[in-house]
């Protein structure tokens, strides 16, 4: 088996702060299923103007 090699990568601090909300945001079961269910909803016409939303608040 080949050794691998160290790498060090340099990236700015709110790069990084995205990167882990991103893998954060991937590691939660519910969220992904909801943005799932969304991406459904909208291929089903489930959707609705934010101001008709805005409105019942």
């Amino acid at each position: 088996m080949a050794k691998s090699k160290s790498r060090l990568a340099n990236i700015p601090t709110s790069q990084l702060d995205c990167l882990v909300s991103t893998m954060k945001t991937l590691e939660n079961e519910y969220v992904m299923e909801q943005i799932k269910q969304s991406g459904i909803d909208i291929k089903n016409g489930k959707v609705r103007r934010v101001r008709e939303f805005l409105e019942e608040l």
